[in-house]
């Protein structure tokens, strides 16, 4: 009986341990995956920003704001 009882405390405390283990691991990989995301959406947004036509006449002024010219 007491041998019983002892398996079943060492089998109680290693799937506590495991199971710790497994939770400690689960959240830095969540916590991985989120740093991951964030740094993917602020390289897409820099890549959609830096991949914007530019519109620039013959001397390299910007024409991305529409302006009409005198007495059109």
């Amino acid at each position: 009986m007491l041998a019983t009882l002892d398996t079943l405390i060492a089998f109680g405390v290693i799937i506590t341990v495991v199971s710790l283990l497994i939770t400690i691991l689960v959240q830095k990989l969540e916590s991985d995956l989120l740093s991951a995301r964030n740094v993917a959406k602020s390289n897409a947004k820099w890549f959609l920003l830096m991949s914007k036509p530019q519109l620039t006449d013959d001397f390299g002024l910007s024409l991305s704001k529409a302006t009409t010219p005198p007495g059109g």
